[in-house]
């Protein structure tokens, strides 16, 4: 066999293995949503927040979630992309974090108040209570050859104002 052939072969065997691998991946379900994982979340979006990144709070919403007043994921992108472009240096700050456990969709209360400091001046962006409620959604992977179950945020709520005029000149 030629050189190229065996790079071929080897190519090939390896791309099958990765798909072996991610099959027995994506048949593992998740474990129980808990405390600690409800933390690591909240802490993860208050990151993302930070960096202005839209994509890294996207992440934990399901495709199909409804979020405060009824707004659509494809919405709340757009609302977040609008907002971090006005914000200098969003800071969240989040307190009275409340766990609430049930096997099909436990959820996360807490407050939150989010501040826009710029070099003169700081003003609050947000204040209020949101709850956000998960459940299991399936989620694709690499073009949808295959699938895993993940805890994703499919609804939430809040005390404080509506948020869909939030970035607005």
């Amino acid at each position: 066999m030629q050189r190229s052939s065996w790079i071929a072969l080897g190519l090939s065997v390896l791309l099958i293995a990765i798909l072996v691998v991610s099959y027995f991946v994506s048949q593992a379900r998740p474990k129980p949503f808990d405390a600690t994982q409800a933390q690591q979340i909240l802490h993860d979006l208050q990151v993302a927040v930070r960096q202005k990144d839209v994509e890294g709070i996207m992440h934990y919403v399901a495709p199909n979630a409804r979020l405060i007043g009824d707004m659509d994921t494809q919405k709340a992108r757009l609302l977040l992309a609008r907002a971090f472009r006005t914000m200098q240096n969003p800071e969240p700050s989040v307190s009275d974090v409340q766990f609430h456990a049930d096997a099909d969709e436990p959820s996360v209360s807490f407050d939150l108040n989010l501040r826009d400091q710029g070099p003169d001046y700081t003003s609050d962006e947000y204040e209020g209570r949101i709850t956000l409620y998960f459940r299991q959604v399936t989620i694709t992977h690499l073009f949808g050859l295959y699938h895993t179950v993940e805890w994703r945020i499919v609804h939430a709520e809040t005390t404080g104002p509506n948020p869909d005029n939030f970035g607005d000149f």
